[in-house]
């Protein structure tokens, strides 16, 4: 169960995804985040059903096109298998948002596109063009660590496989980790199945460990 504050600040990326107002990567994340959390698709029904209300009450009909409902089934179809995996993924089903940034690079997330960042460490960069955050991929062996730091910027961790633990809580796939610029932790991944998650950072973390250096290079 993640902390009040963080339930707050997992709702609040939520609402503004609803509203439109994320960054290109804050949406990917967010996309990523409702394929893998059944709590995370409850909440955003339940604020999409709020705003329909709302604008049932305060908004004037607007005539739609003819083929619009018959072009939202198309979307709707083409969604289809969400979370299932594909040919060159890396050993375990990404959410079909993330497949699509990570093949548009060379067509494939296999093992030869994790980069070595530091022990028992290794991450792909996720090339989001509209964006001013950076995006990684990082998978971390079971009981790797990485050492205390501290965030310049807001970052957002989401779990896509195992489980991550800071010194506050577990994280496990499906879970949000939201940290505020100036807040520190360390983390580390599960001993036994280690974790793969997608990290949005607004800029790298403030340590002199290797890590970060190599980071800092991409």
């Amino acid at each position: 169960m993640k902390r009040e504050g963080m339930h707050d600040a997992c709702e609040m990326l939520l609402m503004d995804y609803c509203c439109g107002v994320l960054d290109e990567a804050q949406e990917l994340l967010v996309s990523a985040y409702l394929s893998v959390s059944l709590p995370a698709r409850r909440q955003m029904f339940l604020l999409e059903t709020i705003g329909g209300v709302l604008m049932e009450k305060d908004c004037a009909p607007v005539l739609m096109n003819e083929d619009s409902l018959s072009s939202v089934l198309d979307r709707v179809d083409g969604c289809s298998g969400e979370t299932q995996g594909e040919s060159g993924t890396p050993g375990f089903p990404l959410p079909r948002s993330l497949r699509q940034y990570i093949a548009g690079q060379d067509g494939h997330a296999g093992e030869g596109r994790w980069r070595w960042a530091g022990f028992r460490v290794r991450v792909v960069r996720v090339h989001v063009s509209r964006s001013s955050y950076k995006t990684l991929l990082v998978r971390m062996a079971p009981g790797a660590r990485i050492a205390r730091h501290r965030h310049a910027g807001m970052e957002y961790t989401l779990v896509l496989e195992g489980a991550l633990r800071d010194e506050n809580e577990v994280y496990e796939a499906g879970d949000l980790l939201v940290m505020d610029a100036g807040t520190e932790h360390s983390l580390q991944s599960d001993a036994r199945k280690g974790c793969v998650c997608l990290t949005v950072s607004g800029s790298w973390p403030l340590s002199p460990s290797l890590l970060d250096r190599l980071m800092a290079g991409f």
